[in-house]
């Protein structure tokens, strides 16, 4: 068994974002991975695109410190989950999920009222992308009107999804049990994982959708999103966060993942 401080952060990260982009089944799902704007503006490069100044800068921060002290705060004791049955872990899994995704919710009107529509615009643009690349399926559902034929092909694809999910998160601890840590490498499996199920959930909708999805996305982002999601510039807001420590996580998942330790 590998324990997690032997684990390096770009494996760590990988891990995590494999295990939230595969449990995209529902908007509930356990690891649902939130892409808010929130999070999208704890990143650096991305403030640098929408050319953020310094006054909204400031503002902003404030959102985003509060926003992370609700979610803490939100956060139970691991012991919660101890003595609960499995159904009554996933209805609490499912509360805590719909609490994180509120929280969301409310920072993300906060920091909307503090930009320009032409920034807001290019954000949401900007996070659509993110979304088709890291959690495609739960993109298209959020943001077409699918058929039920469609669905069900979604349903589909979710499995492989899994399966595909799976058989890398295997694979990386493979190599780290193995000694072979190359950040490249396992990046790279991850960014060709992570393709191949975008190619899957593209391939349900038609081409009218598929141009909409164009238009809604708008020019393709500077951002590198791969470098950051794999531990790249994250900016740390939090007062409140132990000294010494300037990273944070690399997706806003749901508390009762987070509370299990998963």
């Amino acid at each position: 068994m590998i324990r997690t401080g032997q684990l390096s952060a770009v494996v760590l990260a990988a891990l995590l974002l494999i295990s939230t982009a595969s449990a995209q089944s529902s908007r509930r799902s356990r690891g649902q991975m939130i892409i808010s704007r929130a999070l999208a503006l704890s990143i650096e490069p991305v403030r640098e695109e929408l050319d953020i100044d310094a006054g909204q800068a400031q503002a902003i921060d404030q959102v985003i410190a509060s926003w992370e002290k609700e979610r803490r705060q939100a956060r139970p004791d691991r012991s919660a989950f101890t003595f609960l049955t499995p159904e009554e872990k996933k209805e609490l899994r499912e509360k805590l999920a719909q609490e994180a995704a509120e929280i969301s919710r409310r920072a993300d009107s906060r920091v909307a009222e503090l930009l320009k529509p032409a920034q807001l615009q290019r954000l949401d643009e900007m996070i659509l992308q993110a979304k088709l690349q890291l959690t495609p399926v739960a993109a298209l559902r959020d943001t077409l009107e699918l058929s039920a034929e469609q669905e069900q092909r979604l349903q589909e694809v979710e499995q492989e999804i899994a399966k595909e999910q799976g058989r890398l998160r295997t694979r990386i601890l493979e190599m780290v049990s193995s000694g072979k840590r190359d950040r490249n490498e396992i990046g790279r499996l991850v960014r060709e994982t992570q393709q191949a199920a975008a190619e899957m959930a593209l391939a349900v909708i038609t081409e009218e959708q598929k141009q909409l999805l164009e238009r809604l996305q708008g020019a393709p982002m500077k951002v590198d999103l791969w470098r950051i999601m794999m531990g790249g510039n994250r900016r740390n807001h939090s007062r409140e966060r132990s000294a010494g420590s300037s990273k944070t996580p690399p997706a806003d998942t749901s508390a009762g993942d987070q509370a299990e330790g998963k």
